[in-house]
């Protein structure tokens, strides 16, 4: 690619892992010398060459999906209320992706997701409603050792 004096050229650049982790790479940009050829034929080098080091950095992740805050705090809570707050779910990748929230067997009968299935889409996050209804069985469960 040439690039004329005094101007500028954006260089698109491909960022493809094949697995997930911070990535620190540095590439060398050439500037070589440029050769004409004379009147008899024979290539005559002019200019001096040039480099400089190009820092490329990057972060790649194996799940496009992620949720706004890691961990929902309910407070303190009271047997049969019911409790309610919301999960946002992002999107990293250019895609759409498909979620399906389901709760794990201990909590099952207390914790529902609406909706339980979506597609989370790149601009707009998929807000759940998360609904909590402690009840005396689940406290009896959680009170035995290893339930989990």
């Amino acid at each position: 690619t040439r690039i004329g004096g005094y101007s500028s050229r954006k260089i698109h650049i491909t960022f493809k892992p094949e697995k997930a982790g911070s990535f620190d790479l540095v590439a060398r940009v050439v500037f070589g010398r440029q050769i004409k050829c004379c009147d008899q034929g024979f290539p005559i080098d002019w200019g001096s060459p040039r480099e400089f080091p190009l820092r490329i950095t990057g972060r790649a992740d194996e799940v496009p999906v992620y949720v706004e805050r890691e961990s929902l705090d309910l407070q303190t809570c009271v047997l049969g209320k019911l409790y309610r707050t919301k999960l946002v779910l992002r999107n990293r990748s250019n895609n759409s992706q498909k979620v399906s929230l389901k709760a794990p067997r201990p909590l099952s009968s207390v914790i529902k997701f609406t909706p339980r299935d979506g597609y989370v889409q790149t601009d707009v996050p998929l807000v759940v409603s998360v609904q909590f209804v402690p009840t005396a069985s689940f406290e009896r469960k959680l009170l035995v050792k290893d339930y989990y």
